[in-house]
Formats: C-alpha cells, structure tokens, sequence
C-alpha cells in the first residue's frame, strides 16, 4: 500500500514536470522562433529578407506619404505589403478579389478612390517604371521602390 502511495507521487511529480518543461520550452520558441510578418498568416515559417520604400500619392495635389523600411518576406506581393502598410498606419483599404490571373484590384486608400468620371484609378510602379502586373502578381525584393498613385495615365 504504501508503494502504491509513493508510485503515485512520483507520477505526479513527474507529470508536473514536464508539463512545466513544456510551457517554459513553447515560450522560449515563440521568443527566438522565425519573424512573422502580420502581411499573411500564411508565412509564418518565413523569415524577412529586407525592406523596401512604399509611396503613396493620392493625386489630390497634397503630399505624398512615404512610408520607408516596409519589412518583406520572400513571398510578400505588392498587395501584401500594401495591405500591411495600410493597416500599420490607419489607412482604409478597399480591394476586389477577382480571383485567378486577374487578382486583387485596388478600390481606394485612405478613402481616395471614387472618381466619378471613371477616369483615374490606383496604379503603381516598381523602382519608377510602371508595372505591367496587378498587385497580387508581383512578389516585390529588397530595396525596391513602389509608388501607387490615384491618376488617370501612366505619368
């Protein structure tokens, strides 16, 4: 009976601790574990690989925002990165999923986007040309330069 007793305790105190083991391991993990970017859950187990520069003119003759040191992943597309900047700093983002080749279209930021001629739109450029693929297209690399500009015409 009394070894019963003692088999007992040592469970426990065994149990207890690894559970202990367990918890102070899983914190230690989170702390050292790879950088996760907020940009896509999806890309957890990436790691950043450098930054870029996002500008953001809104075509109504005020200044441009300039948001510089964007951090990327190696998967992070023009419309991920845009979808973080917009988040970090309070912008109100609207976008159409269309799916397939076609992808995310930009519907407005920061409220700019409604113009009722029909003539301008969001568009955006890489390292100052103008892009030739939608924002869910592109997987930006470090150092690039991308500017989105509400306008009629490739400027």
């Amino acid at each position: 009976m009394q070894n019963n007793k003692f088999l007992k305790y040592i469970v426990g105190f065994v149990v207890i601790v690894v559970v202990v083991f367990l918890l102070i391991f899983s914190f230690g993990q989170k702390a050292n574990g790879p950088v996760v970017n907020p940009q896509n859950e999806t890309d957890v187990n990436q790691t950043i690989v450098g930054p870029i520069s996002f500008t953001i003119d809104f075509g109504d003759g005020s200044k441009a925002k300039t948001y510089t040191d964007v951090p990327i992943q190696a998967t992070t597309t023009v419309f991920k990165a845009l979808k973080f900047v917009s988040e970090k700093n309070a912008l109100e983002l609207k976008y159409k999923d269309y799916g397939g080749t076609l992808g995310m279209f930009i519907e407005s930021i920061g409220g700019v986007g409604k113009d009722p001629t029909g003539k301008k739109w969001w568009q955006y450029w890489v390292n100052g040309k103008y892009s030739q693929v939608g924002v869910s297209s592109y997987v930006v690399k470090p150092g690039d330069q991308i500017k989105f500009m509400f306008t009629q015409g490739q400027e």
